[in-house]
């Protein structure tokens, strides 16, 4: 409870993508579990599209700000352009939200935001409420931007491209330059990633013994969260569902916001085929495949004769119909709900993860073709081609592995 038994409410505003809501909702239901009312805030484009079949707790509430776009961002919008949009627009929109909140008895108590919106804390801070940054990364990719922009940043620029390069930073393993994010290479097309977290890092550098909640555990990257001696970086993770996690609560089986719905049927069908039959690949809640790479993909899946499981686009765009018939494969929308994987024993996964494992180097060997598309990965940041292109590779060789 807040002071004097006054129940904390915390605005909790989230970038309108489903890695960002994922983890955000899971950490509004926790704030509630231990007293505070929450109210959740993404776009009004994203909460139109919002799944809300589950069942949230009491004293977990939603209110959308205007991001200036009526469809929220999809794929095909001039980045940048939205990046601009929904800071002027939502700057003003969320100002309202707030003032909006005092005046009907509800005035929040402070203001929790998540990656890629750091006017949130410049929207807060005029109006004389505190913030925190969720951080729903891996807490290295915090340190490695923080010393991007503090006295490593000409280096780094100097020898993106050489593959032998070594780069030594506090509280991390030696980094390659493979290792380090994609938007620090001159060719990638996501120009807008740099002055966004550079401002977030100007923003915790305007206060005072700032912290910043990041979705993880001590004893997982102990070192990453300290590497940075001026924040004080609290893991507050894993941010996953309950019945997942510590069992407490096993009705949590998801988390709730589903942007992308998927069918029913998913279940039946995969509990249909043995145990360890099904071949699962999932690349994340928006995909940029080149049609050649999900024609091989869909080629190679049939050519396995194993049944399996994948995103639509994969094999609709392909131009594989007959993938769909239930006695060779199945392709789905997209869905988070990850009682539909619990539940079914049937399923093998290859499961294309969008986590910066920095101390996993997978891509030393892979050269980026330039100019380079991208591909969203659903947990919040865009992955650079080479990355795409490496996931791809990974898969098309285990496939061929199954036909062997």
């Amino acid at each position: 409870m807040g002071v004097m038994g006054v129940q904390p409410h915390i605005l909790l505003v989230t970038f309108p993508a489903q890695g960002h809501i994922n983890p955000a909702l899971q950490f509004a239901k926790r704030l509630v579990a231990i007293g505070a009312h929450v109210t959740f805030s993404t776009s009004m484009g994203a909460e139109r599209r919002m799944s809300k079949t589950g069942t949230y707790p009491k004293g977990l509430s939603f209110a959308a700000f205007d991001d200036g776009s009526e469809h929220g961002f999809r794929p095909s919008d001039d980045i940048d352009h939205y990046f601009t949009e929904l800071r002027l627009v939502g700057s003003k929109s969320l100002a309202e939200l707030i003032a909006a909140s005092s005046e009907n008895g509800r005035p929040f108590t402070c203001v929790v935001y998540s990656n890629l919106i750091p006017w949130v804390a410049k929207v807060a801070r005029e109006l004389n409420l505190p913030s925190t940054l969720l951080w729903n990364q891996s807490p290295a990719l915090l340190d490695i931007f923080y010393y991007y922009f503090n006295g490593y940043g000409d280096t780094i620029r100097e020898n993106i491209n050489d593959p032998t390069f070594s780069l030594k930073l506090p509280g991390l393993p030696p980094l390659g330059s493979r290792d380090l994010p994609s938007f620090f290479n001159p060719r990638n097309t996501h120009a807008f990633a740099i002055p966004v977290n550079r401002e977030h890092i100007e923003v915790l550098d305007e206060e005072t013994n700032p912290k910043v909640l990041v979705n993880t555990f001590d004893a997982l990257e102990c070192e990453a969260l300290n590497s940075i001696g001026k924040f004080k970086l609290v893991g507050v993770g894993p941010l996953i569902p309950s019945a997942f996690l510590d069992g407490e609560d096993p009705t949590d089986t998801s988390f709730g916001g589903d942007l992308f719905q998927g069918s029913k049927d998913h279940i039946e069908w995969l509990n249909s085929k043995p145990e360890s039959s099904v071949i699962y690949i999932a690349f994340g809640s928006i995909s940029a495949l080149s049609k050649p790479q999900k024609e091989e993909m869909a080629r190679g899946l049939l050519e396995t004769g194993r049944p399996f499981f994948v995103e639509a686009a994969i094999v609709e765009e392909a131009g594989y119909a007959d993938v769909s018939h239930v006695t060779r494969g199945l392709h789905s929308s997209y869905s988070t709900e990850m009682e539909k994987v619990r539940i079914s024993k049937a399923i093998m996964v290859i499961y294309v993860v969008a986590l910066f494992m920095v101390a996993i180097n997978v891509s030393a060997q892979v050269e980026a073709p330039a100019p380079a598309p991208s591909m969203d990965t659903g947990a919040g940041f865009s992955l650079p081609v080479s990355s795409a292109d490496i996931a791809f590779s990974l898969i098309i060789s285990f496939i061929s592995l199954l036909k062997l």
